[in-house]
């Protein structure tokens, strides 16, 4: 039952209520013994009583108390009281991103929304060098602060997580929320071992979320939502959006099934964001040349069958015979030697590297880099002699 405005718990005074869900409620209270406000969570008897998610309720609590950053609404106490648990935290004068999206169903501006993934990647990368995954990152858990500089919060890591919030899908074991399916990582919901790339790509799901309006995956079936996180391939920002096409390579890498594609940190995965918002037309280059073939060209060939490169261009006698010319001739001279020269170079270049010359038997070069090119490019069987795809 919900608790009353101005009774007194664990110390708290209850001012009001913020919210509820299937796990409890969340209350406006007054600090016992100094001045301020903070958010209480309370969770119902039934949840209390559970000794497995009492364990794990006070053991990630003592962690998420440890964390110190101005992006992760930091824990202040916990403890139960009357049979409830209950936990303490910064109150965060604003709003979240879920209500955000309410108020733009076609997504938010996309400043707004790349400024909102960059604070909850600072947040992540953090936690994640303490040792600790949030593994529900997703809108209703980015508080976005009024007072002050405007900044996102993350809250919840791994505390208390709301069963019935309004997402579709939450995921449950023995009562206790281990991800939401609309955000979650294929690897999280495989129960595989988890890194700070699984909490990467719920990141990026959220980031898909807050710049479309939509869910990367929508359906009313759960079960069909993490099919699809599985198994198929995350819809192209540009389909949606087509102004946000630029960031798609960015989004595909931080999405990919496969954790080892994914960016190193989730910082990386901001950074590129914002750097495809940057420089977008070097960003739509780099994503038409995603998961595609490495042409590999030679660099030097034998020269074809009788040519011969002139070794001779201004004989000795030539020079010998030649009156001394005044300064402007001398210089006019030199020039057009010099010109010539180029062009002899030139044509020794030009016939020394063409492929389509380059003798059946030639030996093979390789690049020292790689030339990234486009899939039908690189399999196209009317390459030019002399090059290979690797």
């Amino acid at each position: 039952m919900p608790l009353s405005d101005g009774t007194k718990f664990a110390g708290y005074i209850i001012e009001r209520q913020l919210g509820s869900g299937g796990m409890g409620e969340v209350y406006l209270v007054q600090h016992p013994r100094l001045p301020r406000h903070d958010a209480l969570k309370v969770l119902r008897s039934s949840i209390s009583a559970d000794p497995d998610y009492i364990e794990r309720f006070n053991r990630e609590a003592d962690l998420a108390s440890k964390l110190w950053h101005p992006n992760i609404v930091r824990i202040h106490d916990r403890g139960k009281y009357r049979g409830r648990l209950w936990i303490s935290m910064d109150f965060v004068d604003g709003t979240d991103a879920a209500h955000l999206l309410q108020q733009h169903p076609e997504g938010l501006p996309t400043q707004q929304a790349l400024d909102i993934v960059r604070d909850v990647a600072a947040a992540l990368d953090y936690a994640h060098s303490m040792g600790l995954l949030h593994r529900d990152v997703k809108p209703a858990n980015i508080l976005l602060s009024d007072a002050g500089e405007r900044r996102a919060l993350l809250a919840d890591f791994g505390v208390a997580r709301d069963v019935a919030d309004g997402d579709a899908g939450a995921l449950t074991a023995t009562n206790m929320t281990v991800g939401t399916a609309a955000y979650a990582a294929p690897e999280q919901l495989m129960g595989l071992e988890l890194d700070g790339r699984a909490d990467q790509y719920s990141l990026a799901a959220t980031a898909y979320h807050l710049l479309t309006g939509d869910h990367l995956f929508t359906h009313t079936n759960p079960a069909v939502v993490i099919g699809k996180h599985l198994n198929a391939p995350p819809p192209a920002l540009g389909e949606t959006r087509a102004e946000l096409a630029h960031l798609e390579s960015a989004m595909a890498r931080a999405l990919a099934k496969d954790p080892g594609e994914r960016f190193a940190t989730c910082g990386d995965f901001a950074r590129a964001l914002e750097e495809s918002t940057t420089y977008p037309a070097a960003a739509a280059r780099l994503s038409s040349l995603n998961d595609v073939d490495t042409l590999i060209a030679p660099v030097a060939a034998p020269a074809p069958p009788g040519f011969s490169a002139p070794t001779r261009l201004v004989s000795e006698s030539d020079t010998e015979q030649a009156p001394q010319p005044r300064t402007g001739r001398r210089l006019l001279g030199i020039g057009l030697a010099a010109a010539v020269l180029l062009i002899a170079v030139g044509m020794v270049t030009y016939f020394a590297v063409k492929p389509e010359v380059q003798k059946a038997d030639a030996e093979p070069f390789s690049l020292a880099g790689t030339v990234r090119l486009a899939s039908d490019v690189a399999k196209d069987p009317d390459l030019p002699a002399g090059y290979r795809c690797a």
